[in-house]
């Protein structure tokens, strides 16, 4: 997946490439929901239902590609239009798929507190992580 944020978008404004910095913007407002929304695959492969986890992405990718060729016809020189409807195409298959499948759960009942506490931790050690992935960076 794509990893940047809006600094980008910033840098590339302030430089006056304008394209960019309004690639590098979408990119950074439409990534975090497009990113949560692909937990529906998860859940799928979890539940070994890897037919249906076939088909959804099967289905995603060819509207996908059919979307991208339409576009190189009718906008061939345009390559700002071709990243986003690549955006769109797949945040919005992503949020459709996580919508439907969300609806479709039986809640469990409540969560085990070892579950909780679980939770939490990986949360804590996540962040952490990736605390020291950025400062790394820097």
């Amino acid at each position: 997946m794509i990893n940047c944020g809006p600094g980008a978008g910033i840098y590339y404004f302030f430089q006056s490439n304008y394209q960019f910095s309004a690639i590098y913007l979408f990119i950074a407002i439409i990534f975090p929901f497009w990113d949560a929304s692909e937990l529906y695959d998860d859940y799928l492969q979890g539940k070994m239902n890897f037919k249906k986890s076939s088909i959804l992405t099967t289905v995603q990718q060819i509207t996908l590609s059919a979307s991208l060729i339409a576009a190189l016809v009718f906008l061939p020189k345009n390559y700002i239009y071709l990243i986003f409807i690549w955006l769109f195409v797949q945040a919005g298959f992503s949020n459709y798929y996580y919508y439907k499948i969300s609806r479709s759960i039986e809640p469990s009942g409540s969560a085990d507190a070892e579950s909780l506490k679980y939770g939490k931790h990986l949360s804590v050690i996540n962040f952490l992580d990736t605390a020291a992935v950025q400062l790394d960076n820097i």
